[in-house]
């Protein structure tokens, strides 16, 4: 991407942010995933600021992507979604979340969810680090994440999976190993709000965050 002011996010993780005088060329790497991606590019004015900034894809190689079918559409994307979910076995009541590898991140960090509801919560973790996602009450994450940090002084912390003992805890899984998955059965909340979820491994839970937004 050439450009003076630009914003990334891949599948709703901000991957670039860049603010400058000067028109650059940014390389960055993002996680593509195997399905529909929603890659979000932002280009704001400035003095020099071009009106349009040509963006390139590449694999890990410097190789053009091939293969790939690029959407001009908010409608064609909302279609093509729609096919890859039915094709996938996907529904409302299933719903996906991964770790970005090298970010401390989850993707997507925001999901909207009806109250009181049987959802399946399925964690994917294609990073090089364990993580989990726990998912906690509303105005909680401070409260929930010193508990964390509490936690990993004690010494059965790791069979606990890093995971504290509190009624603000309302979900959680496992520690994911590297290149593992776990899923969750969780019951929505009935109140309406924002549920943030997190991982509560050492270190982690201040930046690898997340919302469920549940409502009526």
């Amino acid at each position: 991407m050439r450009h003076q002011h630009v914003t990334a996010r891949i599948n709703g993780t901000q991957v670039l942010k860049s603010s400058t005088w000067w028109s650059s060329d940014w390389n960055v790497q993002v996680p593509i995933r195997k399905g529909l991606n929603q890659i979000e590019i932002d280009f704001q004015g400035g003095d020099r600021g071009q009106g349009i900034a040509p963006v390139f894809l590449y694999d890990g190689t410097g190789n053009p992507l091939r293969n790939i079918e690029f959407l001009s559409s908010e409608a064609s994307l909302v279609s093509l979604e729609s096919l890859y979910r039915r094709a996938n076995g996907l529904h409302e009541n299933i719903v996906t979340i991964s770790a970005v590898p090298n970010q401390l991140a989850f993707t997507p960090n925001r999901i909207e969810l009806s109250t009181d509801t049987e959802v399946i919560v399925r964690f994917e973790n294609p990073d090089l680090m364990i993580h989990n996602l726990v998912i906690i009450d509303r105005e909680s994450g401070e409260h929930v994440g010193t508990l964390a940090d509490q936690l990993a002084l004690q010494p059965d912390a790791i069979k606990r999976g890093y995971i504290p003992d509190s009624p603000k805890v309302l979900a959680a899984t496992p520690l994911v190993h590297p290149n593992a998955k776990s899923e969750i059965h969780f019951r929505t909340p009935s109140t309406p709000g924002d549920y943030p979820f997190l991982c509560t491994f050492p270190g982690h839970w201040r930046v690898m965050r997340g919302l469920l937004i549940i409502r009526d």
